[in-house]
């Protein structure tokens, strides 16, 4: 029998993820609209890796206006994490109609409640029904 969780994963809409976009392409576009000189661009880029690091070492989240917040977190056993919270204009400007170009599996089952993804599993198959 198929678990709750099984069906909602298999039919849930989700995202086709491409491969990451490398520091290198990012330097490219962000020269690309600035002008900037790549290297520099790289440069900038590496140094608000350590920048982030540093803050984040003394127990300072970091904001960063258009992309979001980094905090640093611990765990239970004492493992040191660094959590992102992106810009509310990041996830605004996903949203607006007609910009998202992004593959989009099951995309005839956006707005569908959980009740009817795990109808859809069981009259799909019906030999492997959720418990």
């Amino acid at each position: 029998m198929a678990t709750r969780v099984d069906a909602i994963n298999a039919l849930r809409p989700r995202l086709v993820l491409k491969p990451a976009a490398k520091m290198e392409q990012l330097a490219e576009f962000i020269s690309g609209q600035t002008e900037v000189e790549i290297g520099v661009v790289q440069k900038v880029l590496e140094e608000l890796n350590a920048a982030v690091l540093y803050f984040a070492r003394q127990g300072m989240p970091v904001a960063i206006e258009g992309l979001g917040v980094y905090a640093p977190s611990i765990d239970l056993s004492g493992e040191f994490d660094c959590l992102h919270r992106p810009d509310r204009q990041i996830v605004l400007g996903l949203n607006q109609p007609g910009v998202n170009h992004a593959e989009v599996v099951n995309q005839d089952n956006i707005g569908k409640a959980t009740k009817e993804l795990i109808a859809l599993w069981n009259e799909t198959h019906p030999d492997d029904p959720v418990e």
